[in-house]
Protein backbone atom coordinates (compact mmCIF):
# COMPACT_ATOMS: atom_id res chain seq x y z
CA UNK A 1 0.00 0.00 0.00
CA UNK A 2 1.32 3.44 -0.94
CA UNK A 3 0.17 6.66 0.71
CA UNK A 4 1.28 10.29 0.79
CA UNK A 5 2.13 12.32 3.89
CA UNK A 6 1.64 16.07 3.31
CA UNK A 7 3.48 19.02 4.81
CA UNK A 8 1.66 21.83 6.60
CA UNK A 9 2.07 25.52 7.21
CA UNK A 10 1.07 27.51 10.27
CA UNK A 11 -0.87 30.72 9.79
CA UNK A 12 -0.28 32.69 12.95
CA UNK A 13 1.27 31.00 15.97
CA UNK A 14 0.77 32.35 19.47
CA UNK A 15 2.20 30.86 22.66
CA UNK A 16 -0.39 31.71 25.30
CA UNK A 17 0.96 29.98 28.40
CA UNK A 18 2.89 27.09 29.92
CA UNK A 19 1.17 23.97 31.14
CA UNK A 20 1.84 21.96 34.32
CA UNK A 21 3.09 19.08 32.13
CA UNK A 22 5.87 21.29 30.72
CA UNK A 23 4.26 21.82 27.32
CA UNK A 24 3.05 25.20 26.11
CA UNK A 25 -0.46 26.23 25.15
CA UNK A 26 -0.71 27.61 21.63
CA UNK A 27 -3.20 29.04 19.17
CA UNK A 28 -2.53 28.57 15.47
CA UNK A 29 -4.14 27.63 12.17
CA UNK A 30 -2.61 24.66 10.38
CA UNK A 31 -3.21 24.06 6.69
CA UNK A 32 -1.98 21.04 4.65
CA UNK A 33 -0.08 21.64 1.44
CA UNK A 34 0.76 19.41 -1.52
CA UNK A 35 4.37 18.63 -0.66
CA UNK A 36 4.60 14.98 0.29
CA UNK A 37 6.69 12.27 1.83
CA UNK A 38 5.81 8.95 0.19
CA UNK A 39 5.21 5.86 2.31
CA UNK A 40 4.91 2.28 1.10
CA UNK A 41 3.81 -0.39 3.57
CA UNK A 42 4.26 -4.04 2.62
CA UNK A 43 2.78 -6.85 4.70
CA UNK A 44 5.09 -9.79 4.08
CA UNK A 45 4.39 -13.38 5.04
CA UNK A 46 7.53 -13.66 7.12
CA UNK A 47 10.42 -11.65 8.43
CA UNK A 48 10.73 -8.83 10.94
CA UNK A 49 9.68 -5.20 11.06
CA UNK A 50 11.89 -3.27 8.68
CA UNK A 51 12.02 0.41 7.81
CA UNK A 52 14.02 1.82 4.93
CA UNK A 53 14.37 5.57 4.39
CA UNK A 54 15.37 7.16 1.11
CA UNK A 55 15.58 10.62 -0.41
CA UNK A 56 17.53 13.85 -0.15
CA UNK A 57 16.19 14.57 3.33
CA UNK A 58 16.59 11.18 4.98
CA UNK A 59 17.96 11.26 8.52
CA UNK A 60 19.13 8.66 11.00
CA UNK A 61 16.62 8.80 13.84
CA UNK A 62 16.92 6.46 16.87
CA UNK A 63 14.12 3.90 16.81
CA UNK A 64 12.73 5.12 20.14
CA UNK A 65 12.29 8.60 18.63
CA UNK A 66 11.08 7.52 15.19
CA UNK A 67 7.44 8.60 14.88
CA UNK A 68 6.56 5.90 12.36
CA UNK A 69 7.91 3.13 14.58
CA UNK A 70 6.15 4.69 17.58
CA UNK A 71 2.88 4.49 15.66
CA UNK A 72 3.49 0.83 14.86
CA UNK A 73 4.32 -0.02 18.49
CA UNK A 74 1.17 1.67 19.80
CA UNK A 75 -1.08 0.01 17.22
CA UNK A 76 0.50 -3.38 17.84
CA UNK A 77 -0.10 -3.10 21.59
CA UNK A 78 -3.61 -1.62 21.32
CA UNK A 79 -4.99 -4.00 18.69
CA UNK A 80 -2.83 -7.09 19.17
CA UNK A 81 -1.58 -6.86 15.60
CA UNK A 82 1.18 -9.00 14.20
CA UNK A 83 3.31 -6.25 12.76
CA UNK A 84 6.58 -8.13 12.77
CA UNK A 85 6.08 -8.83 9.06
CA UNK A 86 5.49 -5.20 8.10
CA UNK A 87 8.07 -3.51 5.91
CA UNK A 88 7.98 0.27 5.50
CA UNK A 89 9.68 2.27 2.76
CA UNK A 90 9.75 6.02 3.38
CA UNK A 91 10.79 8.50 0.70
CA UNK A 92 11.69 11.70 2.58
CA UNK A 93 10.93 14.66 0.35
CA UNK A 94 10.08 17.10 3.17
CA UNK A 95 13.03 18.25 5.30
CA UNK A 96 12.77 17.76 9.08
CA UNK A 97 13.40 20.49 11.63
CA UNK A 98 11.69 23.08 9.46
CA UNK A 99 8.21 23.53 10.96
CA UNK A 100 6.58 21.67 8.06
CA UNK A 101 5.48 18.73 10.23
CA UNK A 102 6.95 15.91 8.17
CA UNK A 103 7.62 13.44 11.01
CA UNK A 104 4.15 13.97 12.46
CA UNK A 105 2.59 13.58 9.04
CA UNK A 106 4.49 10.34 8.42
CA UNK A 107 3.17 8.89 11.69
CA UNK A 108 -0.44 9.89 11.00
CA UNK A 109 -0.26 8.49 7.47
CA UNK A 110 0.96 5.15 8.85
CA UNK A 111 -1.93 5.09 11.35
CA UNK A 112 -4.42 5.65 8.53
CA UNK A 113 -2.74 3.05 6.32
CA UNK A 114 -2.53 0.33 8.98
CA UNK A 115 -6.20 0.91 9.76
CA UNK A 116 -7.05 0.12 6.13
CA UNK A 117 -4.56 -2.73 5.65
CA UNK A 118 -5.66 -4.64 8.75
CA UNK A 119 -9.39 -3.80 8.52
CA UNK A 120 -9.39 -2.19 11.96
CA UNK A 121 -12.30 0.12 11.09
CA UNK A 122 -10.95 2.75 13.47
CA UNK A 123 -13.04 5.86 13.93
CA UNK A 124 -11.33 9.21 13.52
CA UNK A 125 -11.56 9.61 17.29
CA UNK A 126 -9.69 6.33 17.82
CA UNK A 127 -7.00 7.32 15.34
CA UNK A 128 -6.63 10.69 17.03
CA UNK A 129 -6.30 8.92 20.38
CA UNK A 130 -3.32 6.99 19.01
CA UNK A 131 -1.91 10.09 17.32
CA UNK A 132 -1.92 12.10 20.57
CA UNK A 133 0.46 9.57 22.11
CA UNK A 134 3.05 10.31 19.41
CA UNK A 135 3.12 14.09 19.15
CA UNK A 136 1.08 17.26 19.57
CA UNK A 137 0.45 17.93 15.88
CA UNK A 138 0.07 14.30 14.75
CA UNK A 139 -3.76 14.48 15.19
CA UNK A 140 -3.93 17.29 12.62
CA UNK A 141 -2.51 14.98 9.97
CA UNK A 142 -5.17 12.36 10.66
CA UNK A 143 -7.69 14.82 9.21
CA UNK A 144 -5.42 16.59 6.67
CA UNK A 145 -7.80 19.55 6.66
CA UNK A 146 -7.38 23.19 7.74
CA UNK A 147 -7.88 23.51 11.48
CA UNK A 148 -7.52 25.92 14.37
CA UNK A 149 -5.25 24.18 16.87
CA UNK A 150 -5.24 24.97 20.58
CA UNK A 151 -4.00 23.28 23.74
CA UNK A 152 -0.53 22.00 22.93
CA UNK A 153 -1.70 21.68 19.31
CA UNK A 154 -3.83 18.57 19.68
CA UNK A 155 -7.21 20.27 20.14
CA UNK A 156 -8.57 20.87 16.66
CA UNK A 157 -11.45 22.82 15.21
CA UNK A 158 -11.79 22.23 11.48
CA UNK A 159 -12.28 25.46 9.57
CA UNK A 160 -13.44 26.26 6.04
CA UNK A 161 -11.11 28.65 4.21
CA UNK A 162 -12.85 29.83 1.03
CA UNK A 163 -9.73 31.65 -0.22
CA UNK A 164 -7.48 28.56 -0.47
CA UNK A 165 -8.21 27.96 -4.15
CA UNK A 166 -7.03 31.46 -5.05
CA UNK A 167 -3.47 31.02 -3.77
CA UNK A 168 -0.39 28.86 -4.06
CA UNK A 169 2.52 28.56 -1.67
CA UNK A 170 6.26 28.94 -2.12
CA UNK A 171 8.33 27.47 0.69
CA UNK A 172 11.94 28.44 1.32
CA UNK A 173 13.96 26.16 3.61
CA UNK A 174 17.25 27.53 4.95
CA UNK A 175 20.21 25.20 5.43
CA UNK A 176 19.93 25.86 9.16
CA UNK A 177 17.49 23.69 11.09
CA UNK A 178 15.88 24.81 14.35
CA UNK A 179 15.18 22.67 17.42
CA UNK A 180 11.56 22.93 18.56
CA UNK A 181 12.49 22.48 22.23
CA UNK A 182 15.19 25.14 21.99
CA UNK A 183 12.84 27.59 20.31
CA UNK A 184 10.23 27.10 23.04
CA UNK A 185 12.90 27.61 25.69
CA UNK A 186 13.52 31.09 24.24
CA UNK A 187 9.91 32.23 24.69
CA UNK A 188 10.03 35.01 27.29
CA UNK A 189 6.44 36.20 27.21
CA UNK A 190 3.05 34.80 26.36
CA UNK A 191 0.88 36.44 23.69
CA UNK A 192 -2.81 35.97 22.95
CA UNK A 193 -4.06 36.07 19.36
CA UNK A 194 -6.37 38.86 18.20
CA UNK A 195 -9.93 38.46 19.46
CA UNK A 196 -11.09 38.03 15.84
CA UNK A 197 -8.36 35.49 14.96
CA UNK A 198 -10.76 32.95 13.40
CA UNK A 199 -12.49 35.61 11.35
CA UNK A 200 -9.14 36.95 10.12
CA UNK A 201 -8.11 33.43 9.09
CA UNK A 202 -11.34 33.03 7.13
CA UNK A 203 -10.91 36.41 5.39
CA UNK A 204 -7.55 35.43 3.91
CA UNK A 205 -4.10 36.90 3.21
CA UNK A 206 -5.21 40.30 1.94
CA UNK A 207 -6.55 40.99 5.45
CA UNK A 208 -3.33 40.08 7.29
CA UNK A 209 -0.30 42.08 8.25
CA UNK A 210 2.56 41.76 10.72
CA UNK A 211 0.53 43.32 13.51
CA UNK A 212 -2.62 41.18 13.29
CA UNK A 213 -1.15 37.83 12.16
CA UNK A 214 2.20 36.79 13.62
CA UNK A 215 4.26 33.73 14.33
CA UNK A 216 5.77 34.32 17.75
CA UNK A 217 8.85 32.28 16.86
CA UNK A 218 9.76 34.43 13.85
CA UNK A 219 11.50 37.32 15.67
CA UNK A 220 13.41 34.76 17.76
CA UNK A 221 14.59 32.90 14.65
CA UNK A 222 15.60 36.14 12.94
CA UNK A 223 17.51 37.30 16.02
CA UNK A 224 19.43 34.01 16.03
CA UNK A 225 20.03 34.05 12.28
CA UNK A 226 19.65 37.55 10.83
CA UNK A 227 19.95 36.30 7.24
CA UNK A 228 16.48 34.74 7.67
CA UNK A 229 15.12 38.28 7.21
CA UNK A 230 16.37 38.23 3.61
CA UNK A 231 14.09 35.25 2.91
CA UNK A 232 11.04 37.24 3.97
CA UNK A 233 12.19 40.26 1.97
CA UNK A 234 12.80 38.15 -1.15
CA UNK A 235 9.39 36.47 -1.02
CA UNK A 236 7.69 39.82 -0.46
CA UNK A 237 9.57 41.41 -3.35
CA UNK A 238 8.60 38.52 -5.63
CA UNK A 239 4.91 39.26 -5.04
CA UNK A 240 3.85 37.27 -1.97
CA UNK A 241 0.80 38.76 -0.25
CA UNK A 242 1.81 37.27 3.09
CA UNK A 243 5.10 35.81 4.33
CA UNK A 244 5.77 33.98 7.57
CA UNK A 245 7.89 31.43 9.37
CA UNK A 246 6.01 28.14 9.75
CA UNK A 247 5.88 26.30 13.05
CA UNK A 248 9.01 26.87 15.12
CA UNK A 249 11.03 27.13 11.90
CA UNK A 250 13.18 27.15 10.02
CA UNK A 251 11.10 27.22 6.81
CA UNK A 252 9.37 30.35 5.52
CA UNK A 253 6.41 30.43 3.17
CA UNK A 254 4.91 33.05 0.91
CA UNK A 255 1.29 33.06 -0.24
CA UNK A 256 0.96 34.08 -3.88
CA UNK A 257 -2.13 34.91 -5.89
CA UNK A 258 -2.85 32.19 -8.45
CA UNK A 259 -2.65 34.76 -11.24
CA UNK A 260 1.14 34.49 -10.74
CA UNK A 261 1.15 30.69 -11.02
CA UNK A 262 2.49 30.68 -14.58
CA UNK A 263 5.50 32.58 -13.28
CA UNK A 264 6.33 30.31 -10.36
CA UNK A 265 9.26 28.62 -12.12
CA UNK A 266 10.74 32.06 -12.70
CA UNK A 267 10.12 32.97 -9.05
CA UNK A 268 11.79 29.77 -7.84
CA UNK A 269 14.79 30.37 -10.10
CA UNK A 270 15.21 33.92 -8.83
CA UNK A 271 15.04 32.79 -5.21
CA UNK A 272 17.60 30.03 -5.78
CA UNK A 273 19.95 32.52 -7.44
CA UNK A 274 19.60 35.13 -4.73
CA UNK A 275 19.56 32.99 -1.60
CA UNK A 276 21.82 30.20 -0.36
CA UNK A 277 19.12 27.89 0.96
CA UNK A 278 18.52 24.17 1.36
CA UNK A 279 15.31 23.87 -0.63
CA UNK A 280 12.74 25.96 -2.50
CA UNK A 281 9.36 24.46 -3.35
CA UNK A 282 6.11 25.62 -4.91
CA UNK A 283 2.98 23.80 -3.75
CA UNK A 284 -0.78 24.02 -3.94
CA UNK A 285 -3.10 23.84 -0.99
CA UNK A 286 -4.81 20.48 -0.51
CA UNK A 287 -8.45 21.07 -1.42
CA UNK A 288 -10.98 18.81 0.33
Amino acid sequence: MIDFAPAKINIGLYITGKRPDGYHDIVTCMVPIAWFDVIEIVNKSQGSTKMCVYGDFKEDVPSQDNTVLKALRILKHKYGLKLSDVEIHLLKQIPAGTGLGSASSDAATVINAIDVMFDLNMSEAKKVEVAKQIGADVPFFIYKKPAIATGKGEKLELINLPWLGNYFVIIVVPEKRLSTSEMYSRIKQFVNPPANFKELIRLGPDSWNDSNMMNQFQPIAEALFPYFKSIKEMLTNMGAEYVSLTGSGSAYYGLFDKTLQKQYNEILTEIRKALNVGAVKAAAFIMV
